[in-house]
């Protein structure tokens, strides 16, 4: 989505292996529903589109980009197109934390891990129409997580 709520990009994909168990219990998506999606391969170039180049302000960064990376960088049954991901890349120009960001301004400390104990991303208002872990869902949530924190007026 881009700053306004806007969905730039909304499309499920076949993964290239089975959903693992607990996976499925986060997000509730089953391997059959998922059976006739198209391939990341098939949305590539327009997802860089989409994504390249542009900031990107996500709940947990590290583990989308992950994921992304890895698919890019795959062997298996992406293997044969590494060499047009290495010359045409999703690149961020800038990335954005939300979940540290919002770890900070919930102000939960963690002796532990000596920083700010991370959050669940919370149901906020503007993405209630579309469920939690549904990938819009999460990024209006996220959207309007930013806007409440710099909307912030102190308790």
């Amino acid at each position: 989505v881009d700053v306004r709520g806007k969905v730039l990009f909304e499309q499920r994909l076949r993964p290239s292996s089975l959903i693992a168990e607990g996976a499925y219990r986060v997000h509730g998506i089953r391997d059959e529903e998922l059976a006739t999606m198209p391939t990341f391969v098939e949305v590539y170039d327009e997802l860089r589109r989409v994504l390249h180049g542009k900031t990107w302000a996500i709940y947990n960064v590290e583990f989308d980009t992950g994921i992304l990376t890895r698919a890019m960088s795959a062997s298996g049954p992406y293997a044969a197109y590494r060499p047009y991901f290495r010359t045409h890349r999703i690149d961020a120009a800038e990335e954005w934390c939300i979940m540290h960001l919002y770890a900070q301004f919930y102000g939960e400390w963690s002796n532990y891990h000596k920083s700010y104990k991370w959050q669940p991303l919370p149901d906020v208002s503007i993405g209630a129409s579309h469920p939690a872990h549904s990938a819009i869902g999460d990024c209006l949530r996220t959207l309007d997580l930013i806007y409440s924190m710099a909307n912030y007026q102190g308790k």
